[in-house]
């Protein structure tokens, strides 16, 4: 995949590219003209000052598939955790710039975010620079000190960084520093200093690039909320007169709050205050540090439904990769693929990403298979199998399908797969190498998605070839493609806990369900509930209806609608785990198609739904 994303940052060097850049308007982001929401998260390091030290390609590619799983849309990254070796600095706190092997590994860091369509937010500095007793820690104070050091820090370093990243569409905003305030909180740092480079490095992003630029301070609202007797006579200091008084014409495009739970006895917390109530709603406003394992008291699918609910831009869960004890993305992913279950158009908009509306789902062992076979040895799989890994194993073995999508756009394609250990294979779409794609290692059915990949109108061929092999591989998923048709068995997929929901709840508990969650039998147990689902097709026709299940209550009767017309009861039959009950030759018209599932004995947990065409 290297040499695939190479030549994609070189096309960034040269040109502006077409991508999804972020912008904003009044006190909100916009992504290509739509409403954007940051469901985000920190990859602040992976090891301590990788970049232009131990920087490693494949672990960062594979944090960056990591969240790209989970439907994370942007995170923040620390490209010099406190200065030591790779941004050069004198004694006396000149700056002359980066090293040669820091711009070879930050390069990197752009190509793996563009192949996954994460967009970053860059920190240049944090306040472990001058923290006593890292290695330059005195040269770095000394750097704050002078006007001409600052002015060192912007010309040699950040300048050049910004005219060799701003082509690229996912670098979407530059964080000053790491929580800078400690430095003059305490570190010994002139505050006015500390601020004056703020205001000097927004006015060199601001005038060479689209590229949006915050500050975090580690204080939370403290600096921020002219309510509080710690402002500068009562003002903001990161407001556009507080910057602008130490560089004129120097602003942030958006604030960005820290949320730890020591804040609590002074200003509150954030899932609870509003950016009204800390009187900065002037700008967008995000929490860019919170704990990944849940904070203020509420789990992390609470907490960003919480900030959303509260008018925030935005929350970027501390951290993706678990560099504390924080947790990590294996805590939080249920959240944010959550907030892209419940607004899709604002977390990848005009299709990117996890994109929106039904999607194309297409069985791997209904399409073009050589050297491979067809087993039903692992559970859980969909349709009537999967490709065999023990049979994905020797050169040219290859699978493909074919997608017919009634128009051209970028999609998402999720691989539903599972292996025993981790493997790299190549996806080619229409005949162009896309690059290896990651597989990790699974203990049952899991998903990979492939970001931004390019479908023409009509067929469209989907195949994976064997690199290392390996996998057994269960579907193809073009996301927010499901008014097309597909090559062999194709189909309408649509979640049930993103339908409309009358008196039943949704649960994510247990394993082996699809999307983010699953309609709880438990609360399926009254007259009148029903979950129902809108499946558009581009004509009429007659179809297969596949209902995904479980019943772990007994074998149950249920009542099926398509168009508020009865087809009668179904019958859910008895089983510990996941699995689907077909209803044959159903009528469906071109355009939209309501399926509703209404209780008569009620009790099956129900996942997703589909049409088989």
């Amino acid at each position: 995949m290297k040499k695939l994303l190479i030549s994609l940052l070189m096309m960034a060097l040269v040109a502006p590219l077409f991508g999804q850049r972020i912008s904003v308007s009044g006190t909100e982001f916009r992504s290509n003209g739509s409403r954007i929401w940051i469901n985000g998260a920190n990859t602040p390091w992976i090891a301590w000052n990788d970049f232009g030290g131990s920087f490693n390609y494949t672990n960062w590619g594979n944090e960056f598939q990591r969240m790209a799983n989970a439907d994370v849309n942007a995170t923040r990254v620390w490209i010099s955790c406190n200065g030591d070796g790779h941004i050069n600095i004198n004694s006396g706190g000149y700056v002359s710039g980066p090293t040669q092997a820091f711009w070879d590994d930050v390069d990197d860091l752009f190509q793996i975010a563009q192949s996954y369509e994460i967009h970053l937010m860059i920190a240049f500095i944090s306040f472990d620079h001058t923290k006593s007793p890292n290695t330059d820690f005195q040269a770095w104070r000394n750097m704050y000190a002078s006007a001409s050091n600052r002015a060192s820090f912007v010309n040699n370093y950040v300048v050049p960084f910004i005219n060799r990243y701003k082509n690229n569409p996912y670098f979407w905003a530059v964080d000053v520093g790491n929580e800078i305030d400690w430095t003059f909180e305490n570190h010994g740092i002139n505050r006015a200093n500390t601020l004056d480079l703020i205001a000097r490095v927004a006015n060199a992003v601001h005038g060479n690039s689209d590229v949006l630029v915050t500050s975090g301070f580690g204080t939370g609202p403290k600096y921020l909320n002219s309510d509080y007797a710690y402002a500068n006579g009562g003002l903001n200091l990161l407001s556009d007169a507080s910057l602008g008084s130490y560089q004129s014409g120097a602003y942030l495009d958006f604030y960005k709050l820290h949320y730890y739970e020591w804040m609590d006895p002074y200003f509150g917390n954030p899932f609870d205050t509003s950016p009204a109530q800390y009187n900065i709603s002037e700008k967008p406003v995000i929490v860019g540090e919170f704990g990944a394992s849940g904070a203020a008291g509420y789990n992390p699918t609470q907490n960003y439904q919480r900030l959303y609910d509260r008018g925030y831009q935005g929350g970027m869960a501390w951290t993706s990769n678990g560099v504390d004890s924080y947790g990590d993305i294996d805590d939080f992913k249920a959240a944010t693929q959550a907030m892209f279950n419940n607004y899709p158009n604002l977390i990848f908009p005009s299709g990117s990403g996890g994109g929106s509306g039904s999607d194309l789902v297409l069985q791997a062992e209904d399409g073009t298979l050589t050297g491979v076979s067809v087993g039903t040895t692992a559970p859980g799989y969909q349709g009537s199998g999967h490709i065999l890994a023990n049979t994905f194993n020797d050169n040219g073995d290859r699978f493909s399908v074919t997608a017919n999508l009634a128009s051209a756009g970028t999609h998402s394609l999720k691989i539903r797969y599972q292996a025993g250990q981790n493997k790299y294979n190549y996806l080619w779409v229409n005949g162009a190498n896309q690059g290896e794609v990651y597989f990790p290692q699974t203990s049952g059915w899991s998903e990979v998605t492939v970001n931004g990949l390019a479908f023409n109108a009509g067929n469209n061929t989907i195949e994976l070839r064997k690199s290392w092999g390996w996998i057994d591989v269960d579907a193809f998923t073009v996301v927010g493609a499901g008014s097309g048709s597909g090559g062999g068995s194709e189909t309408l997929k649509v979640q049930t806990e993103d339908g409309t929901l009358t008196g039943v709840s949704t649960t994510s508990t247990g394993s082996g369900y699809e999307g983010a969650g699953y309609i709880d039998g438990g609360t399926f147990n009254d007259n009148g509930d029903k979950v129902s689902v809108t499946v558009t097709l581009n004509a009429a026709g007659t179809h297969n209806l596949r209902i995904r299940f479980s019943a772990p209550f007994g074998t149950k009767y249920n009542d099926l609608y398509v168009n508020g017309n009865s087809l009668g009861q179904v019958q859910f039959n008895s089983n510990s785990g996941w699995t689907t009950v077909t209803v044959n030759n159903v009528n469906f018209n071109s355009g939209n198609n309501t399926v509703e599932i209404r209780k008569s004995w009620g009790w099956v947990h129900l996942d997703s739904i589909e049409v088989v065409k």
